[in-house]
């Protein structure tokens, strides 16, 4: 599957979409410079990630990046998100490079967690 083709799907039919009634930690971020917003909620019980739910509005990268991230921190401890960086976050959407304005849309999403996790 081609990275837009990735993009795409996950923008269309996005993962772990919505928000958890009772949420252990939640944050919100938003790129000012072209208004993408997200709101994340984690669930989390002895140092795992359990469940995770975002909402959120904006172009199809930042949210197709929360929809991506949201499915690959299921499950692990929050120890293991301290090595979550910018270049793990752009390998899991099969992109190398971006501009400066489209890659503060796609770690929209590693923002919001890293943010989420501080609480």
């Amino acid at each position: 599957m081609s990275s837009n083709d990735l993009i795409l799907d996950h923008y269309h039919h996005p993962r772990n979409s919505g928000s958890l009634q009772h949420a252990t930690h939640h944050a919100e971020t938003s790129n000012l410079s072209c208004g993408d917003s997200l709101a994340m909620d984690i669930i989390i019980k002895d140092d795992i990630i359990e469940e995770i739910g975002w909402t959120g509005n904006g172009c199809a990268l930042s949210q197709a990046s929360a929809s991506v991230i949201s499915e690959f921190i299921m499950g692990k401890s929050v120890s293991d998100m301290e090595s979550l960086s910018k270049e793990t976050v752009l390998s899991f959407l099969g992109i190398e490079t971006l501009s400066p304005t489209r890659l503060r849309c796609a770690l929209l999403s590693l923002e919001t967690i890293k943010k989420t996790l501080e609480k």
